[in-house]
């Protein structure tokens, strides 16, 4: 699962500072469904997340241009919910979030979410 790629630009006592973070990995867990009213439903997942973060940096600094590079993998968890509708009994379409908990354990442990709103389609044959 590629979870995107944060980027920011800021100064630091005067220096322009560069940084991104990109967030991938594989995930396994459960999910379970629940049906009311007849067409609709709403679902929930959960489970194991293996995050891999890269972070880049650079400072502009005038007098000398630095730059680094670290990457570091740790377990953690993931958990969503979402609402769909069963269009016909072979295909449902829905909306979800998702939240993926991920963790950069180089010097310092630092945690953070990345969050997804997402569309599905799901076709049962």
């Amino acid at each position: 699962m590629n979870l995107g790629k944060v980027t920011d630009d800021f100064l630091d006592e005067g220096v322009l500072q560069h940084s991104n973070i990109r967030t991938t990995g594989p995930f396994a867990g459960a999910a379970l469904k629940y049906h009311f009213l007849d067409a609709w439903y709403v679902s929930a997942r959960g489970g194991f997340f293996q995050s891999s973060v890269k972070i880049r940096t650079r400072s502009d600094n005038p007098a000398v241009i630095e730059s680094g590079r670290s990457s570091t993998s740790a377990s953690s968890w993931y958990a969503g919910a979402g609402l769909g509708y069963d269009v016909t009994p072979s295909l449902s379409l829905g909306v979800n979030y998702d939240n993926y908990r991920s963790k950069a354990t180089e010097d310092v442990t630092v945690k953070f979410n990345v969050a997804m709103f997402s569309v599905s389609a799901e076709y049962r044959f």
